[in-house]
């Protein structure tokens, strides 16, 4: 599998066939440090809101541009670092630890995955990994009816610093008590 060290990818989730959430996301890793970027794209007549993590100043934010006021809180990163240094976008991981079955081959928008199946709280979950990547494309969690899926995935390209930096003009009206997370957490 390729290393990735930096990733853009529009995420779709479904709920019974009909699209509840759109994300576009960007990460990046560097020297240890990770970014993420998650814009939610309204499905209806909600705002935008957008979310920017950086490990290395240990700091959240939530935004929405629309009304020019966000909060802001402190992370407690618990390093996860298991097998690789670029464990952060290495989804395969997580993913065997969930006694995965490779059920098939498919190629998923121009990408060769291998179809696996896991079994969580006795419920099985298929997963289309890229494998070239080892990256999930596709989740369907069958039995509650979701799907979740990455589209216009652009892997290792230059993504600017200021992209996850907090825009000056938004004002931080309130703080977000702190909060604790791996930096590596599986997706789904």
């Amino acid at each position: 599998m390729k290393n990735i060290n930096s990733l853009k990818y529009q995420l779709l989730f479904f709920y019974k066939e009909k699209l509840i959430s759109k994300n576009n996301i960007w990460k990046k890793e560097k020297n240890g440090e990770e970014k993420i970027r998650e814009e939610i794209i309204p499905i209806s007549n909600k705002t935008k809101v957008i979310s920017i993590w950086n490990s290395n100043k240990k700091l959240f934010y939530m935004y929405s541009p629309e009304k020019n006021s966000g909060r802001g809180g402190k992370i407690n990163y618990e390093p996860n670092l298991e097998g690789s240094k670029n464990n952060l976008l290495k989804e395969s991981e997580s993913i065997k630890k969930l006694n995965p079955v490779i059920v098939g081959r498919e190629t998923l928008d121009g990408k060769d995955c291998l179809i696996i199946e896991t079994t969580v709280d006795g419920n099985k979950i298929k997963h289309w990994v890229w494998i070239e990547y080892g990256l999930s494309i596709m989740i369907i969690d069958a039995p509650i009816k979701s799907e979740a899926k990455r589209r216009e995935i652009e892997v290792n390209i230059d993504i600017p610093d200021n992209l996850f930096e907090l825009p000056a003009e938004i004002q931080i009206t309130s703080s977000i008590p702190s909060v604790s997370r791996k930096i590596s957490p599986p997706e789904r």
